[in-house]
């Protein structure tokens, strides 16, 4: 069990609001941004901890829902019925409230991290402070490694080193953590304010306990109203992009039939039910999989639900016959530095984001819609449209890569310009 616990209830306020629902330039929440430069596709938790006054206010747990509505079955909100002495002390009663076990990771709301992979072992991801420009180096946590990038030490407001935390950390158990924060509040240690630092270190010097140092991809950071400001005047003095390039998974980047149907084939296997090859290829391709399974007279919906559930389980295991479309892909980076790349498919996020990893191809989009997004399936081009929202980019400015009938009636529909992909092997 992974969870990922985003801290929501700090006094910080931007442009008069409490950080976590300030609104980033490119249209997101930032508890929404702070998270979207780091995979959550192993997290099985993700809950955001709020104070009841600040949601009372302004009815941030509604926004959540909202936001993460493809992620309704993972994440939950805990909220804080009065402020705390410490950002510590928040995630301590967030883990003990919610009945926390397991790995944990912490991520503070206030900067957007873009990282590759996160390890397996506890971690802490820093950036190098001559890489970015950071203000007020004496409020930083420092962290010193050594040539395996094992973490020594880490010293709050103290300039020890190049390397500063930055808001994101792995925990191998919560239990760990409790452990330390109970023992750090004792008034011998004379800490009159903990961080997370302060609990890495002890875990580090009292138990030995192991953790990596990662370093960043990508940083920005939200931590005072001057660093906000510098954000927003940044980006709109830099060239937005004024186009936008939707594209389909299933046949039209990927050709994912045989992944498909090997993995719709087990699925329905275990409900008592078949279909061979041919009878995949001539009439399920392109189809929702309620609309394809009704015509082999599956139609109750517990075990339509069931079928789906094993089949995205199963696929994975089958993207060996999965095989990508290199010439599309070589178009998306021509085109990326004029267009907005946006995946639209009727896919489930957990077998998006499961074929992107494994050919390496997720940070090439700038947003992905899938099944979870939207309520009305192609070839209604809710999706097409809801991309075209997002972005504030209209139909005229938009292309459209799609290669069934339904996803281009979808397309055409939209008013967008579109071209349809050929079967490629």
């Amino acid at each position: 069990m992974i969870t990922l616990i985003i801290p929501c209830a700090g006094s910080a306020v931007l442009d008069g609001k409490p950080t976590c629902i300030a609104c980033h330039p490119d249209g997101s929440y930032l508890f929404e941004k702070c998270i979207s430069g780091i995979s959550l596709k192993n997290v099985d938790r993700i809950v955001l901890t709020i104070l009841e006054s600040d949601d009372f206010k302004y009815d941030i747990k509604s926004k959540i829902k909202e936001v993460f509505i493809s992620y309704k079955n993972k994440v939950e909100v805990y909220l804080l019925p009065n402020k705390t002495f410490s950002p510590v002390e928040t995630i301590y009663l967030t883990i003990k409230n919610m009945q926390i076990s397991g790995r944990i990771i912490i991520k503070d709301v206030d900067n957007f991290i873009s990282v590759s992979n996160l390890s397996d072992e506890a971690f802490v991801v820093g950036v190098d402070v001559f890489d970015y420009d950071i203000r007020n180096l004496k409020t930083k946590s420092f962290v010193t490694i050594n040539e395996q990038n094992n973490i020594l030490d880490l010293i709050e407001k103290q300039i020890k080193s190049n390397n500063i935390c930055v808001g994101l950390y792995g925990f191998k158990s919560a239990e760990d953590f409790l452990q330390a924060y109970e023992a750090l509040i004792d008034p011998n240690y004379g800490i009159k304010k903990l961080y997370v630092s302060h609990v890495i270190a002890y875990l580090i010097g009292r138990y030995n306990r192991i953790f990596q140092y990662v370093k960043a991809n990508d940083f920005e950071s939200y931590g005072s109203q001057e660093d906000w400001n510098e954000i927003q005047q940044n980006l709109k003095n830099s060239p937005q992009k004024k186009k936008l390039a939707l594209f389909d998974l299933d046949g039209t980047l990927f050709s994912t039939n045989d992944v498909n149907y090997h993995a719709y084939k087990e699925a329905l296997n275990h409900f008592g039910f078949s279909f061979e090859y041919e009878y995949w290829y001539q009439n399920c391709i392109g189809k929702h999989y309620k609309d394809f399974l009704a015509d082999i007279n599956i139609t109750d919906e517990e075990t339509l639900k069931g079928i789906h559930k094993l089949k995205k389980q199963a696929y994975k295991k089958y993207l060996n016959y999965a095989k990508e479309n290199r010439h599309l892909f070589d178009i998306i980076n021509l085109i990326k530095p004029d267009y907005y790349i946006v995946l639209v498919t009727t896919a489930s996020r957990k077998n998006v984001e499961d074929i992107l990893n494994t050919f390496d191809k997720i940070e090439l989009f700038d947003k992905i819609f899938t099944q979870e997004d939207v309520t009305k399936m192609k070839p209604n081009p809710e999706g097409y449209l809801k991309a075209m929202e997002y972005f504030g980019i209209k139909p005229e400015d938009t292309i459209i890569f799609e290669d069934s009938e339904t996803g281009l009636e979808a397309a055409k529909a939209s008013g967008a310009f579109y071209y349809k992909v050929f079967k490629f092997n």
